[in-house]
């Protein structure tokens, strides 16, 4: 049963988590390296035009 102490425990890991996400995407990005996402099952970059290629031994979806 969640009580109001841990839902704003949670609430602050949750702030906490996105706060670093947010810092790490940044500092990436300064030093040229490309975010990464998941969107419906498809690898996409914040990086433009940035193709991917698959692990050798694996196949091309």
């Amino acid at each position: 049963m969640k009580t109001a102490n841990t839902e704003r425990w949670s609430a602050e890991l949750v702030r906490i988590g996105n706060q670093a996400v947010r810092e790490a995407q940044t500092r990436n990005r300064q030093l040229g390296i490309p975010n990464w996402y998941s969107l419906n099952g498809k690898l996409v970059s914040d990086a433009p035009q940035v193709p991917i290629k698959p692990a050798p031994g694996t196949k091309a979806r």
